[in-house]
């Protein structure tokens, strides 16, 4: 997996959450749950990461750890 695709797919993070969360100051340290986000939401996090990368993001990391975990997760499904 390259740094690019990493480093993109940490940047459709933050946009996503963004988005899904109407929170302007997502950042990767941040925590979906703290920011806002509910299980409806994750759903829909999963749904535009399987639209674009062809898998979806760990529950569980997205849930329960920072926004980078979640990334990373999602990038090291996506080098599988």
């Amino acid at each position: 997996m390259t740094e690019m695709i990493e480093d993109t797919i940490q940047e459709m993070t933050i946009e996503w959450a963004t988005y899904l969360l109407d929170e302007p100051d997502v950042t990767l340290e941040d925590n979906f749950v703290d920011c806002g986000g509910h299980s409806i939401l994750a759903l829909r996090m999963n749904r535009l990461a399987k639209e674009q990368w062809g898998t979806e993001y760990n529950l569980a990391v997205l849930l329960e750890s920072d926004l980078a975990a979640a990334a990373d997760d999602l990038a090291s499904r996506l080098a599988r």
